[in-house]
């Protein structure tokens, strides 16, 4: 499974689990916080995971991604980070036009979200006039960590398309 995305190996996790064979291997470690740190209900977790999503759109088309330690951590941020080394300079500049919780779950000190997004997008090429805008649709699977008494989104993937369409 090591060769799957995050997004993928999150599914044949599921999937496994519900053939019933988790007992035959040990389960994956849930994300325990250090503290309690409340579970967020589905408003609070659409405005945490909508700000992240704003704050990582404004990273991409700056260049700049000094605020992401503000709303990622661990594995998702040293992603972003990368992305944002992309050769030549290249930026992708992304408009939402609305994001939607379409899956929340939580247990155990554990919390995972789905936004589906879709915005308007164009890549930046340094010394090219900016691309056309063109229409997309992603949705956005975070796992998120407790980190001073709120959640950060440490796993994301983007999902196949009908993975969790509302």
């Amino acid at each position: 499974m090591r060769a799957l995305g995050r997004g993928r190996r999150h599914v044949a996790l599921v999937w496994l689990l519900a053939l019933g064979l988790s007992a035959c291997a040990p389960a994956p470690p849930a994300l325990k916080p250090a503290v309690a740190v409340p579970l967020p209900d589905g408003a609070v977790l659409q405005a945490a995971l909508d700000h992240a999503d704003q704050v990582r759109d404004q990273a991409f088309a700056s260049g700049d991604g000094s605020a992401l330690a503000s709303v990622l951590t661990g594995p998702a941020l040293a992603q972003d980070r990368r992305l944002l080394d992309r050769p030549g300079g290249i930026r992708l500049e992304q408009v939402a036009i609305y994001r939607q919780l379409v899956h929340e779950g939580g247990a155990s000190g554990a919390l995972e979200g789905v936004l589906a997004i879709r915005a308007r997008e164009r890549a930046l090429i340094p010394g090219a006039p900016p691309g056309p805008w063109v229409t997309i649709a992603r949705q956005w699977w975070t796992g998120l960590k407790p980190q001073g008494g709120g959640w950060l989104v440490a796993e994301d993937a983007d999902l196949p398309p009908a993975q969790w369409w509302p």
